[in-house]
């Protein structure tokens, strides 16, 4: 069935033809009745009386309504139109991972996401017995850093024996048609069960999901060939090339993608859910790469007893950093010199020893891997040159990698309303952040220079934390009033030492507060202008004026090092915010830059702001009031808050060249990962910069 645009399926508009394959055509619909896109599969005019591939067609739609998953395309319909099934689906925009790898290797962290993605897809489907059977990167789609879907179940089977109405498929059409070209792309992910012709099971999607994680990290494929018959040699004969996996490969990791492409099923990796595992681990910071190079090499049968014994793992590390922090002080060793991160080795164990508290308010520290900015840095064997204007103090602390909240807290959700969860020190040495613990929303301090965490007294519902310059004092909001709470220079006083917050004003629906020069405390009402009043009391004044038809003053921040504030003046549909800076000194300002991003901090010389989940950093003169050159990208997965445009990024910065944030698709516990110097490991990538604006 050939279809044009403007012709209807029942609600569905055809819009146009999107693509088509070896069997069907997708064209993009519209359905009237939801106001919403869709996608419309129906088969080949030349395969419309061909019985296999109708009862294929509605196999698929059949398995799909099976496999609900957020990393497997929907389906919304199914439909009759000329005696032949019509799927409706999920339009997934985006590219292929295919189109993707066309520019190259992804890097670690990147290629681990996606492989997260596509192996929890896998885990749904298996769980319900279907096996997909097509895996490959054309019928993967990469929507934005954080959302994978997993398409074309077209010949996915039943993992408990053979469809009884349709058969077994043969090679030919399992590999998925005879265009030219179109069979060797196949041919490459089939497993050696599936080039033998016999039945085949989860174990050959593992296979299929090894050469994609193989193929993301270098670009290549695991088993190449010219023809059909080398590529099938390769399969049955041949082994992946493995020096070609990028240096900076944790050896559990190569030793995962070995499991999954044993040509032998007895010895191949026996569920989906284990990489995922191992994989989520490996991206959350728990994994300790000597225990799991070992346990790769333990019979199958003893995957369920790692599990269990990790608790025990656990407390052997914990035991062996105390004994390492007693040996360390009656030593009375000094310190090394530290070093960026993306220079460092991921610890060998977590921060100096605290005093002793209570589990319910003891951090967990780990080690990450590498940021994804070291990755970089590494695969160029060097990091990236031409630190900016303000380097960080090279003498700051030593840092865990990320932080994890105690067992039962959670991160405040993040919205662009009264909360930004969370706020670095200008020192770089402790976070405040706003946390539910037994139902009870608080700020709590949390020092990355000791394992310390204090619940800050009287902040109760606290939220939109911001720092003193001096480090020493905390300004938030909490139950309609703007406060200040005094928790001192360097590390955290002992929790009973410490004051209750002080009153400043009235903040009803407040947008965010900053603290700069002369002790002056600038914050958003939520209404109007913005407002300033000294941290030491008295009364709140207008500080910038709303001209007519303009929206709401929001999250103000002042430069650091200047008297100036950068502000964003929201635009009515959350998008293409004006971004200005005006001054203590003046009422003029300067319209600096119009952007989605929901926030834009300045530290280290540069304007750091989110284009999609990636942290974006360009150059920018505190002087001229200019930007220039290109954005760098900093970080990827960083958290987007939720709730009605514009969204904004959970993240924070230093004036000594750290950051931390949260990741997206992480849940309320997961642990915040921490950035040494976040100016030396940038990533190097061409991004659309922001565009120079002229002043206002």
């Amino acid at each position: 069935m050939r279809l044009r645009a403007g012709d209807r399926l029942g609600p569905y508009e055809i819009v146009g033809l999107l693509g088509d394959g070896a069997m069907g055509e997708v064209y993009r619909a519209r359905d009237a009745r939801l106001g919403r896109d869709v996608a419309v599969k129906v088969l080949r005019p030349a395969f419309i009386n061909d019985a296999n591939r109708l009862a294929r067609l509605e196999r698929e739609g059949r398995l799909l309504s099976q496999a609900s998953h957020p990393h497997i395309c929907t389906l919304f319909d199914i439909l009759e139109f000329d005696g032949a099934p019509v799927l409706v689906l999920e339009l997934v925009e985006g590219e292929t991972l295919q189109q993707r790898l066309l520019r190259g290797p992804m890097l670690l962290r990147e290629a681990m996401r996606c492989a997260s993605a596509v192996a929890a897809a896998l885990e749904a489907a298996h769980r319900k017995g279907i096996i997909h059977r097509d895996l490959k990167p054309s019928n993967i789609k990469l929507v934005d850093p954080a959302s994978v879907k997993v398409l074309d179940f077209g010949v996915a089977t039943l993992a408990h024996g053979v469809d009884e109405e349709l058969g077994a498929a043969d090679l030919t059409q399992t590999l998925g048609g005879t265009k030219e070209g179109a069979l060797v792309g196949t041919v490459a992910y089939v497993s050696p069960e599936q080039a033998m012709g016999e039945r085949v099971d989860a174990r050959t999607d593992i296979w299929a999901f090894g050469c994609l994680v193989y193929e993301m990290l270098t670009a290549k494929r695991a088993f190449p060939g010219v023809a059909v018959a080398d590529t099938l040699g390769a399969v049955m004969r041949g082994e992946p090339d493995w020096t070609a996996l990028p240096a900076e490969t944790p050896p559990h990791l190569r030793t995962l993608l070995r499991r999954c492409l044993e040509k032998d099923r007895a010895r191949r990796l026996a569920a989906i859910s284990d990489a995922r595992l191992e994989v989520d681990d490996w991206l959350a910071g728990r994994l300790d790469y000597a225990d799991v190079t070992r346990s790769w090499a333990r019979p199958r049968s003893m995957f369920p007893a790692l599990r269990r014994s990790r608790l025990v793992v656990a407390s052997a590390f914990v035991a062996g950093a105390i004994v390492a922090s007693v040996a360390a002080g009656l030593f009375n060793r000094p310190s090394a010199p530290v070093r960026p991160a993306a220079e460092r080795r991921p610890p060998d164990s977590a921060t100096p020893a605290a005093p002793q508290r209570s589990a319910a308010a003891e951090p967990a520290v780990q080690s990450q891997p590498s940021s994804p900015a070291a990755e970089v840095a590494a695969r160029k064997g060097t990091a990236a040159a031409g630190a900016p204007r303000g380097a960080p103090d090279k003498t700051v602390a030593p840092m865990p990698a990320s932080v994890t909240l105690p067992e039962g807290m959670a991160w405040a959700r993040a919205a662009d309303g009264p909360n930004t969860v969370l706020a670095l020190s200008p020192d770089g040495r402790r976070v405040v952040f706003s946390a539910r613990l037994a139902d009870e929303r608080a700020l709590w301090l949390r020092s990355l220079a000791v394992d310390d965490l204090v619940r800050l007294p009287g902040t109760e519902d606290g939220v939109s934390p911001f720092w003193s310059p001096d480090s020493a004092s905390i300004g938030f909001f909490a139950h309609g009033r703007l406060k200040r709470l005094d928790v001192g220079a360097r590390e955290a006083r002992p929790r009973d030492r410490l004051p209750e917050p002080v009153s400043l004003c009235e903040a009803r629906n407040q947008r965010g507060g900053t603290w700069g020069p002369d002790n002056t405390i600038v914050f958003s009402p939520a209404s109007d202008g913005l407002r300033r009043i000294s941290a030491n009391g008295g009364a709140a004044v207008e500080f910038t004026d709303q001209e007519p038809g303009e929206g709401d003053h929001f999250r103000p921040q002042f430069l650091t090092g200047t008297r100036h504030v950068l502000y964003r003046v929201t635009s009515g549909n959350g998008r293409n915010n004006r971004y200005y800076v005006t001054s203590l000194d003046s009422s003029e300002r300067k319209l600096i830059a119009t952007l989605d991003s929901g926030n834009v901090v300045y530290a280290q010389g540069h304007l750091l702001f989110m284009q999609s989940n990636t942290l974006m950093a360009q150059p920018f003169d505190t002087r001229q009031l200019t930007v220039s050159g290109s954005p760098r990208p900093v970080a990827e997965g960083v958290l987007l808050s939720t709730g009605s445009l514009p969204v904004f990024g959970v993240f924070s910065v230093s004036q000594t060249g750290r950051l931390v944030y949260l990741s997206q698709g992480g849940d309320r516990n997961a642990p915040m990962t921490v950035i040494t110097n976040w100016t030396t490991a940038a990533m190097v990538s061409a991004f659309r910069p922001i565009a120079p604006s002229q002043a206002r």
